[in-house]
């Protein structure tokens, strides 16, 4: 999700600056290293200080009664953190990127499909994961609920935003249908050439 908004940050960055594709030169290798490799060492080094933080007598989960559960909940309100900044900086970016633009261009419903695609980066970007905070006392089973139920929505707009929204997916897409359907009728229209062409047999 950092790296979602690194991306994206960056991508609305360059636009500003009339220089898109190098936000394309970062290396899928080093995000991946950086995506997987940061939880990974985060993870080492709280099994390796603390290993039987893991597991609870009650339900499987980090444990709660010594504070070892920060090490998750401390760098996930440093990345909902650094996220909601990015995010506020890349609207930022986009609102005077938008005001710079001929009026008759910015239309009212590109306004609005900037307005979803931007409250839809607020689940694909991790922010609804601050309810998971908030699961304690009265209301834990309240936002317990709520913490996975919208959560659970998260791949869903990752493929509104990157699929259906996406003006190239589309078209590739599209593409795909094409040509799926040229090849249906004309494999019907061989298919009906070669029944009607009529069978020579040899008798001796």
């Amino acid at each position: 999700m950092l790296v979602e908004a690194v991306m994206l940050f960056l991508m609305v960055r360059n636009l500003k600056v009339m220089n898109y594709f190098s936000s394309r030169n970062i290396k899928m290798w080093y995000l991946c290293a950086f995506g997987y490799g940061l939880p990974g060492l985060v993870v080492a080094v709280s099994a390796g200080v603390q290993p039987q933080g893991y597991g609870m007598r009650n339900r499987c989960w980090l444990n709660t009664e010594t504070g070892f559960v920060w090490s998750f909940l401390g760098p996930v309100c440093a990345i909902i953190l650094i996220n909601s900044i990015l995010l506020t900086c890349t609207l930022c970016i986009l609102r005077q990127k938008l005001s710079s633009v001929n009026a008759e261009v910015s239309t009212l419903k590109d306004t609005r499909l900037l307005t979803f695609k931007a409250f839809a980066q607020l689940f694909i970007l991790g922010c609804s994961w601050v309810l998971g905070i908030f699961q304690i006392g009265s209301m834990a089973s309240i936002m317990a609920y709520l913490f996975t139920i919208i959560n659970s929505l998260q791949g869903t707009f990752i493929f509104i935003i990157h699929c259906l929204l996406n003006r190239q997916v589309r078209e590739e897409y599209r593409k795909c249908i094409t040509r799926k359907t040229k090849r249906s009728p004309e494999s019907q229209t061989s298919g009906m050439l070669l029944s009607s062409v009529p069978s020579t047999s040899k008798s001796g």
